[in-house]
């Protein structure tokens, strides 16, 4: 799994430069003075051995403030990003949709909860899933742990499935989460939003996903919608994405990634190669292409592929 920390190739030659000074710095003093000293006093006005190690912090410091100018570029540009996505256009919602819940039949109106912003995770769970999917419930924890905050912030979060209200609440149970979860099993919302498929979805073995046709992977996908109620009652679909658009409110990840191994999910892997529900990281087992996950294999079990990754 443990894959080689990536570097700048045009920097390799600084690299080996500083640490060749510092091999020099560490060589004995008398023979360093014995075969270099007529070299060093021709052609080097300084103590040569001596400022290696000043010149090795040097160029380190280089390649520091050259990432740091890349990361300070990267935060003002994800700065103008987030500008542009509050300034796409709202779309307003006319379809009533009603959903079940644990308490009964509860319209998207209510999924607000007094609040004007809403959050919905297009949480993978199909109405045949004994239990949901396993990069849903990993951002779902995460949500879970962001909850008061956003409560308190004008923000209602719910997370939405195709599965019947039995099966998301036994799951929500066993997972600690208190969020709002509830059930589309009898609306056409999971549809509307092109996280869920229809036979009659599938064109030439792709669907429509992402903004785009992708091929197809399974009657479930993943994603996040938001939404804006007004004081009028009026209902506004702001924004979505999907697949890896939500990458960014997984806080494990953004701790990763200043890791010595960053992600360390292997090359060509994802996700699914090392994050398991949260009760079940000694179960063994793997993760289908699906998302789901599967108990350790038998002999009579076929091998898993890999998820394909939707960039």
């Amino acid at each position: 799994m443990m894959k080689k920390p990536n570097y700048l190739p045009n920097l390799n030659a600084l690299r080996f430069f500083a640490a060749t000074l510092v091999l020099l710095f560490h060589v004995d003093k008398a023979l360093f003075n014995n075969h270099y000293k007529a070299y060093e006093n021709e052609f080097f006005p300084f103590n040569f051995g001596d400022n290696a190690v000043v010149l090795f912090f040097v160029l380190s410091g280089f390649l520091i403030t050259h990432l740091l100018l890349k990361e300070k570029e990267f935060t003002h540009a994800y700065d103008a990003l987030r500008a542009e996505r509050l300034a796409l256009p709202w779309r307003t919602i006319t379809k009533e949709y009603v959903f079940d819940s644990a308490n009964g039949k509860i319209s998207l109106a209510d999924l607000f909860d007094g609040r004007s912003q809403l959050i919905i995770q297009h949480f993978m769970f199909g109405p045949d899933w004994n239990e949901g999917c396993v990069g849903c419930s990993f951002g779902a924890d995460h949500a879970q742990a962001a909850l008061v905050h956003l409560n308190n912030h004008d923000v209602s979060y719910v997370a939405v499935s195709r599965a019947p209200v039995e099966k998301i609440e036994a799951f929500k149970k066993r997972m600690g989460w208190t969020f709002p979860w509830v059930s589309s099993l009898n609306n056409d919302f999971n549809f509307d939003f092109n996280v869920s498929f229809r036979p009659e979805d599938v064109v030439d073995g792709k669907v429509y996903y992402n903004y785009g046709m992708q091929p197809f992977g399974g009657e479930e996908a993943s994603g996040d919608s938001a939404f804006y109620r007004d004081e009028q009652a009026n209902i506004f679909h702001t924004y979505s994405s999907y697949a890896r658009g939500g990458e960014n409110q997984i806080s494990t990840y953004m701790i990763l990634d200043t890791a010595p191994l960053g992600r360390n999910e292997g090359e060509g892997e994802n996700l699914t190669s090392w994050v398991r529900h949260h009760d079940k990281y000694n179960a063994g087992g793997y993760v289908d292409e699906g998302g789901r996950y599967v108990a350790e294999k038998t002999v009579d079990s076929c091998c898993h592929k890999e998820e394909q990754k939707h960039e």
